[in-house]
This record gives C-alpha cells, sequence and structure tokens, in this order.
C-alpha cells in the first residue's frame, strides 16, 4: 500500500471512535512516532557512538552538544539529565492514543510501520505527509506553511551551519527543520507559538531529528522579551505569522518600544527585525495590507525598512502559493541589517528587487495534493533562488569593455539548463526590452537591450535566448533590416517586452520549450530605494513592474484604418443578427437608473457573520428622484473590501465565501470596472420579463 493508503486507513480507524479532528489525529500520531525514535519514558543518559567510537552524551534518545572527552562528575551528569528533562514536560508532549476504549491500536501501529517503510525516513513522513492530512486553516490562522515554501524562503535567506536561527510564530516547526540539525547548532535553532498544540507539533518535528528542541510556548512578544530570550539576537529569522490576528496593542508597545497596531503581522514583523543580529537576514510573509495600508503602524514599518534597513526583495507569491489553507496574497519580505548602524549612510542609494512570481509548481486552487513534490518545470522558484545566489558572483558580460554600463548574468539551474536572465545597470537605466523571433531555423530568437542615453551613448546588445555568446549590436536599425528583411507587407516581427527605464531586470522562460515571446515573463525589477520613496513607500510589486506585452505595428495609416473600418461593419451586422432574434423592451419606457428588487433576498438562515456581511451590503443602496418626482433606491457598486471590516486590509474568508453564495443565490451581481471587481444588488433592469 502506499503512505496516502495507509494513513487513510489510521484516519478511518480514529473516525470511528468519533474523532474527526485532523489536529487531534495528527498529534496522537505525533507521540507514537516520538516513541519509535526516543525513550521519553525515562530520564537516563547514555552515549552516542559514531562508529565504534564514542563521542557525545545522549540524554532520553536525544543528542546533546556534550563531548564525551570532557570528565564530569555524578551532580554534572545529573545537572545535564535535568536540563534536557526539563524540555520534555507532560504539557510538552503530544497526547497519547492508548486512553481511546476500543480503539484498534495495533492496527494503527502496523499501517504507521508500513508508512515508514514507504517514505523511509519518519521525520519525512511527519514533516511532509501527516502534517499535511490537516484538510483546513485552524482557529488563530493557524497552518502547516507548505513546505515548497519554507525550502524558497530557506534558500533565499542563505543560512549557514553557524548561524542561529529563529520563527516567532513557528507552527509545526518547518523553517526550524528546513536547516540541518547538528550537535554544533541545535542549540540556536529557536522558535515560539502561542498555540500549545502546535507547540506540541513543533516540538515532534525537531526531537524526530533527535535533538532537543529549544522552544517557547507563549505570546512572542512576551517571551522574545523575557529574561531567557531578551538578550538572543538571530543571524536568521524566517516566520509566516497569522494574518489579522488581533493582538494586545498596549502589551506589544510596551515591549518594542513603539506603537505597531493592533496587527498580528505588523507587531510580529517589528518584533522580527528588531531581534535581527548585525549582517542578519530575514524572510517573513505578510499580507498585501502591509504593503501599502496608509495605517499609521504600517506606513511607518515600511518607512524603517527602507530607511534603516536594506530591503533586499519584495516577492509577491502565486496566488495560489498557500492553498488549501490561505486563499490571500502573499508577499516575502527579504529584509537585511547593515552590518553596523553607521554603515548604511555610506552605501548611497541601496536597491529592491521586486518579484512577482506566477508558478510555483503546483496546480491552481484548494486541489493541490502538497503530499507530493512541485514540479520545478513549473516553477519561478528555481530561477529566483538562483538569481539571489549569484548576486555576489561577478556578471558573465560586462558592456562596454572600456567603461562597464550594464551588467548581465546568464541564470541556469543544477543541470545547466538555461532558466533566463539578469540585466542591471550600474551607470545607466536599461530602457526597452524587445523580443525577436527566429529569423531563420538555423538560428535563435533574441532579445534586443537598449540602455538608456544619459552621461554614455546609447547601447543595443543582443542576448540569444540559445545561450551563445552575448555581443553589442552598433546599428541596430540595420542590423535588423539585414537579418529580417523586411517589407510592406511583411514588417520586422518584434515585441516590446518592457519600456521603462530601470536599473535591473530579470526576465524567466521555460527553455524546454520553442521560445515565443508568450513564455518570455518579466519576473522581476530593480528598483533605487529613492523611488520607492517617492512613491510614498509603495510595496506593491504591481507598482514598479509594468509587464505590457506591446507588439510594434509598422502599418501604414490607411491599412490600420482600412481594418478597423472592416471590423466594425463586421460588428454591425453581428448585431443586427441577435437583435433580430430577441425583442428587448424599451429603454425609454424604464425608470434609470433602475431600482432595486427588494424581493430578491437570500434564501435559508444565516450564521451571525454572514447576516452581517449581508447587513452590509443592503447599505449599499442610495436614494434617487427621478423627474417625476418618484423616490426609490438605487443600487451602489461596492468592493469585497467596502463590507470588510474597517481595521481588516485583507479579505477574510468568511467575507469572500458569502459573496460567493450570494451570488450564486442570485441576489448580488459581479460587474467590472475599469478591470476592478465590484458588486451591486439586484435592480429591475437586470431582470428578464415574459416579454423577453
Amino acid at each position: 500500500m502506499t503512505i496516502a493508503e495507509n494513513l487513510n486507513k489510521i484516519w478511518s480507524e480514529f473516525r470511528q471512535f468519533g474523532i474527526t479532528d485532523d489536529l487531534v489525529v495528527i498529534e496522537y500520531l505525533a507521540r507514537l512516532l516520538l516513541e519509535k525514535v526516543l525513550d521519553i519514558s525515562q530520564s537516563n543518559i547514555g552515549i552516542h557512538f559514531d562508529g565504534m567510537w564514542p563521542t557525545y552524551y545522549q540524554v532520553m534518545g536525544f543528542l546533546t552538544d556534550l563531548p564525551l572527552y570532557q570528565l564530569y562528575s555524578s551532580a554534572e551528569l545529573q545537572s545535564i539529565i535535568d536540563t534536557v528533562t526539563n524540555l520534555v514536560p507532560i504539557s510538552t508532549l503530544p497526547r497519547h492514543p492508548k486512553d481511546i476504549r476500543n480503539l484498534n491500536l495495533e492496527l494503527i501501529q502496523e499501517n504507521l510501520k508500513n508508512a515508514i517503510n514507504e517514505v523511509e525516513n519518519i521525520p519525512n513522513l511527519f514533516n511532509h505527509y501527516i502534517l499535511f492530512r490537516l484538510s483546513t486553516r485552524q482557529s488563530g490562522g493557524r497552518y502547516p506553511t507548505p513546505r515548497h515554501i519554507t525550502q524558497f524562503i530557506f534558500n533565499l535567506a542563505q543560512i549557514e551551519p553557524h548561524h542561529s536561527l529563529a520563527d516567532f510564530a513557528c507552527g509545526s516547526g518547518g523553517f526550524l527543520v528546513e536547516r540541518e540539525l547538528t550537535i554544533d547548532n541545535y542549540s540556536k535553532t529557536w522558535g515560539i507559538d502561542i498555540s500549545p498544540e502546535w507547540i506540541r507539533l513543533a516540538y515532534t518535528n525537531i526531537a524526530l531529528k533527535k535533538f532537543p528542541p529549544q522552544l517557547g510556548s507563549g505570546n512572542a512578544i512576551n517571551v522574545a522579551n523575557s529574561d531567557d530570550w531578551k538578550d538572543r539576537v538571530c543571524d536568521r529569522i524566517l516566520m509566516n505569522p497569522p494574518f489579522g490576528e488581533k493582538i494586545d496593542s498596549k502589551l506589544a508597545t510596551e515591549n518594542l518600544g513603539k506603537n505597531v497596531g493592533s496587527r498580528s503581522e505588523t507587531a510580529l514583523t517589528t518584533l522580527a527585525i528588531q531581534k535581527l543580529a548585525e549582517d542578519g537576514i530575514a524572510g517573513i510573509l505578510v499580507p498585501s495590507g502591509l504593503l501599502f495600508s496608509n495605517s499609521k503602524a504600517e506606513r511607518e514599518l515600511r518607512q524603517t525598512l527602507i530607511d534603516d534597513y536594506h530591503l533586499k526583495a519584495v516577492i509577491t507569491l502565486p496566488k495560489d502559493a498557500l492553498q488549501p489553507y490561505s486563499s490571500l496574497q502573499s508577499h516575502l519580505l527579504l529584509i537585511h541589517r547593515f552590518p553596523s548602524p553607521n554603515l548604511g549612510e555610506g552605501l548611497g542609494v541601496r536597491e529592491t528587487w521586486f518579484f512577482q512570481l506566477e508558478e510555483d509548481g503546483y496546480s491552481s486552487g484548494r486541489s493541490r495534493d502538497l503530499t507530493q513534490k512541485p514540479d520545478l518545470s513549473k516553477s519561478d522558484f528555481p530561477f529566483v533562488e538562483k538569481v539571489f545566489k549569484r548576486q555576489g558572483d561577478e556578471f558573465d558580460y560586462f558592456f562596454p569593455d572600456s567603461h562597464p554600463e550594464i551588467g548581465i548574468k546568464v541564470i541556469k539551474n543544477d543541470e545547466n539548463e538555461l532558466l533566463g536572465f539578469v540585466f542591471e545597470g550600474r551607470e545607466t537605466e536599461i530602457n526597452f526590452v524587445t523580443f525577436y523571433p527566429s529569423p531563420s531555423p538555423s538560428t535563435s530568437p533574441f532579445l534586443l537591450i537598449d540602455t538608456l542615453p544619459i552621461d554614455n551613448p546609447k547601447l543595443s546588445i543582443k542576448i540569444p535566448l540559445d545561450g551563445s555568446e552575448v555581443n553589442i549590436i552598433e546599428n541596430p536599425s540595420q542590423y535588423l533590416n539585414d537579418l529580417f528583411k523586411p517589407t510592406k507587407n511583411n514588417p520586422i516581427p518584434e515585441t516590446r517586452l518592457y519600456s521603462q527605464p530601470v536599473k535591473g531586470i530579470a526576465i524567466a522562460f521555460n527553455s524546454d520549450t520553442i521560445i515565443t515571446k508568450e513564455n518570455l515573463r518579466i519576473l522581476g525589477i530593480l528598483i533605487p530605494s529613492n523611488q520607492v520613496i517617492n512613491r510614498n513607500y509603495d510595496l506593491r510589486p504591481e507598482e514598479y513592474i509594468d509587464k505590457p506585452l506591446e507588439t510594434r505595428l509598422n502599418n501604414s495609416p490607411v491599412e490600420l484604418l482600412t481594418r478597423i473600418y472592416s471590423n466594425q461593419r463586421q460588428l454591425t451586422q453581428n448585431l443586427e443578427t441577435l437583435f433580430s432574434r430577441i425583442e428587448l423592451p424599451s429603454i425609454s419606457t424604464e425608470k434609470l437608473p433602475s431600482p432595486i428588487v427588494d424581493t430578491f433576498t437570500p434564501i435559508g438562515k444565516f450564521n451571525p457573520q454572514q447576516q452581517t456581511i449581508w447587513d452590509k451590503i443592503q447599505r449599499q443602496t442610495e436614494s434617487y428622484t427621478d423627474d417625476n418626482g418618484d423616490n426609490y433606491e438605487i443600487a451602489l457598486h461596492f468592493t469585497p473590501q467596502d463590507i470588510e471590516s474597517e481595521d481588516n486590509d485583507e479579505i477574510s474568508d468568511i467575507t469572500q465565501r458569502t459573496l460567493e453564495l450570494l451570488e450564486a443565490m442570485g441576489v448580488i451581481i459581479p460587474v467590472t470596472l475599469h478591470n476592478k471587481l465590484y458588486y451591486r444588488r439586484v435592480t429591475q433592469r437586470d431582470l428578464w420579463t415574459n416579454s423577453d
């Protein structure tokens, strides 16, 4: 049987006894797995062997960083036992299923053994399979962060074995076990979580690797400022905090020394950057609201990130990256703290990469199976990881040789397959990026990069998309004419991919397919900090990344007008055909604007939250008096945000699902205005009558 089939049998056994909460089942299995790895029933001390050689003391099955060659008195050895034993009080251990009457524990153990044999690794079974049997997000916005996301952020943070690592909303401990735990670093791998249930899962995730977990239970803002934690700073901090949860703003202000509002993500991000060591890096997931909200706390946090730190990147994840647990758009902040307080002053203008990622290797929607590995050929993560891994590298090409103005890096994966390019202007800016298809079967499609002429003449650089030699084109117009030999009816085929002056551009494509303009994607733009400041510290990537696919039209004005005229005639004929098949009521006999239809109300009974949302929708109306003096109510357009609570910048799941329900009932109608989604109540104009 497969891993999934064995776990299905285990879940079925628990459900027979009324245990339907996935989190409870996961905790029971955590305890059974711990008993297979550790001796948690005894407070004993043993010796760990590396081959034939004794190396470290081992307590309750845990490896410790106390070397065997050091001599200890019996009192010191007892202190060692007590120290490790204190890490596993009864409240920290997951609950045991043995007390469930008539539960077939033997069947559960047998299927658990089979699943272990399939995966050949107990920690991997728990971290990648059992945890992701959780089907929905839990109270407090808690869920296991998908492991392809934890791995992606871990790689971007460039964590070395000697670094200290912390997560102040550690949940199941996913970020903490991304690192290879060793004797040398387990004692500086720290986690905090406010939920006792999730601390027990994080404890299990680390303990299964046979190292004593270094965890704190409670409010992270309190715990991080307690006597045991207040002097700690962290080389790396990785975190996916709960979004939009209310916190005690007074408590946060007292501990953090500033007003951080009442939202969990703002307070925890502030805590993280305060606890970041010099030359440290933090990778924090945040909701959209933190990037642009005008509330005082969020605005001041963005200003701090730009003015006092180096915000290395803002990366918008693919829209379903956190499914099936959250449909909210999430963004990664990659933050670097300068090695000393004054060093930042001499760095000049700092630069931030803004990325908008489109694919993460999974299908869209809630049906994605997170126990399966992502398809990396359909993921933007490897490209972005390589871009940041090569940040300290020399450019593959510099132009011109005498006075370099633009650098080019060729981005390849570990199999040496081409993933894309990074272009950076050093003493200039990139002005245009244009795509040209293959001029002949034997040649490659290519890009033409044009720099902005500031103090030096414009450069035009040809980038073949098969990875062959890059070179300067001295006379682009003549070169293109010679290459494509255009005629009146066959102009030069070119597509403008980007046309805004920027310091850097990251372009990705899939080299396994035929390269066309459609699979060339501009994923990232490099922006100087002064431009971010000029935009009032707006950190939304879409504000900086302009991705039009502009096809340059070389047809004559007469040809264009002829085409427009022909299309208009065809449209008129199609409309006449439609009008001949239906009879619409005369608009002159109707009230305009159209009145609301009060009889269109929801079916059934709402829960309190749904009722509150419907009450707000009912207020989205306005009184109107027509020319005849008749008074009636008309529908106003509203967005989901308009009916969300005032202090919530994100659209909650209950709001989104209630809108979908009301739309399905036919009591509200979605409309698109200026490329933005709105809703409104049903009006008389929307109804079909017998004459229709």
